[in-house]
């Protein structure tokens, strides 16, 4: 089975390509990209410029899942199947890759030393068990595949970030489980930064000035050696 997509139109064929193409339309945004599961032809996912980010079809096109969840206002510009048993999936985005199988009810950050930069595509080299990364302008990069207990103990993850007060005035507060050098960047909903705070030394709570900033949603990223976290906040 072979799927192309234009704009926001599926095309998909059973035969090669000798027939005609069955049209399917997914609802929502351009498609950036197309993922078929590698032991079930019907099942696919897309990567789409929509506010929804991320489409997943089990019947082959026929009816679409909204798989936003809690993935940031970043566009989603790849997306890989991995048959690892449980379905697992990642998204690559403007700003990093996040990962989800049927073990998790949300998108896990899968950052592990990766700059802050476009994740164009996602491949799984079979020979040696790793997902590598294409980014926009920094080259290839290399990780072991997302592990549930490695990113607990080793990786950056949201139950080592806290930010408060949330919703904030004039300042929020960071703190992280562990001290660590840290880049702190708020964006706004177009994925403008607008505050950044490089080599910051966390060794408990560190405030950030947010007068600045007019009243509404924003998305604070963390990043340290083990990868980086991006969190809502409101401003108020």
């Amino acid at each position: 089975m072979i799927y192309a997509s234009r704009g926001g139109i599926i095309w998909r064929t059973t035969d090669g390509g000798a027939t005609e193409w069955e049209q399917l339309t997914v609802p929502g945004g351009t498609i950036n990209f197309i993922s078929v599961h590698p032991s079930d032809p019907d099942r696919v996912a897309v990567a789409t410029t929509s506010t929804a980010r991320v489409f997943v079809t089990e019947d082959g096109g026929q009816t679409w899942e909204n798989l936003r969840l809690n993935l940031p206002n970043f566009s989603a510009q790849c997306v890989l199947w991995d048959d690892n048993g449980d379905d697992g999936l990642y998204v690559g985005m403007n700003y990093g890759i996040y990962y989800i199988d049927d073990t998790f009810s949300e998108w896990q950050p899968f950052n592990n030393n990766l700059p802050n930069v476009i994740i164009t595509e996602l491949e799984i080299n079979q020979a040696d068990g790793k997902i590598y990364a294409g980014s926009y302008g920094r080259g290839l990069w290399a990780s072991e595949k997302y592990d549930s207990q490695l990113a607990a103990e080793q990786f950056l993850n949201d139950a080592t970030v806290a930010l408060f007060p949330n919703p904030a005035q004039d300042e929020f507060t960071l703190v992280l489980s562990e001290p660590d050098q840290t880049d702190i960047r708020v964006f706004n909903l177009s994925g403008q930064q607008l505050i950044y705070q490089a080599d910051v030394d966390v060794n408990g709570p560190h405030r950030v000035n947010v007068s600045g900033l007019a009243a509404g949603v924003y998305f604070v990223r963390v990043s340290t050696a083990k990868g980086s976290v991006t969190k809502r906040l409101i401003v108020k």
